[in-house]
């Protein structure tokens, strides 16, 4: 979200490895923001526990086809 990005960025920078969306993840328009065709790993902390269980699903299955050479990090 816009709110905690924005948080984030008085403690972190971008760089080539890092990049910072400010968008909800439910709002698929973020894939549209990460190179494609990379090696790219996915760290969702936090997360997952306050979505329903088809909603995980839906970012999981977003995750993995438009990004087959992904790895996500997830607590579960």
């Amino acid at each position: 979200m816009p709110e905690t990005i924005d948080i984030r960025k008085k403690f972190f920078k971008e760089n080539g490895r890092n990049k910072f969306i400010s968008k909800s993840v439910l709002d698929f328009e973020w894939i549209n923001e990460i190179e494609k065709g990379k090696k790219t790993l996915f760290i969702a902390e936090g997360l997952f526990n306050y979505f329903t269980e088809e909603h995980e699903k839906e970012i999981i299955l977003a995750i993995s086809s438009s990004f087959p050479d992904s790895e996500s990090v997830f607590e579960s």
